[in-house]
């Protein structure tokens, strides 16, 4: 499995928009993220029809992180952006050439997938936010 860029974003933007009560323009929150302008904007459009984020339009608008997100993970984030299985066989058994997906590598595979969905799945943005501002 290889996160793409979009979703190593996606998760600056979101630790980024943890913590602030504020709305904040997503200019600023591009530059301040280090994110191209024209893709940071994308990912924000896509985190806010996810409802990852919320957006205020207009002259004084914004973007803010709704409180009811605490509990966000980063399965939560990545999926948006990434499929999470490691081979394609896993993605769908049609995809499989050998026996369906259904024979020992596959089996293996999805182990190893299920334990990388169930890390990303008990780790949580509000504990990331913690440990890069050091506060325990």
């Amino acid at each position: 499995m290889k996160i793409s860029i979009e979703a190593d974003y996606a998760i600056r933007i979101i630790l980024y928009m943890f913590k602030r009560s504020e709305l904040v323009s997503g200019l600023e929150i591009v530059k301040n993220c280090e994110i191209p302008e024209q893709m940071g904007l994308k990912i924000l459009t896509k985190l806010t029809a996810n409802g990852l984020l919320k957006s205020i339009k207009g002259k004084n608008g914004g973007f803010n992180f709704p409180i009811e997100n605490l509990n966000v993970s980063l399965f939560d984030v990545i999926k948006i952006f990434d499929g999470l299985s490691i081979n394609r066989c896993l993605s769908s058994a049609k995809n499989c050439s050998y026996k369906k997906g259904n024979c020992v590598i596959c089996n293996i595979l999805k182990e190893v997938n299920n334990d990388i969905v169930k890390k990303f799945s008990e780790t949580f943005i509000k504990d990331l936010w913690l440990q890069q501002n050091n506060i325990k």
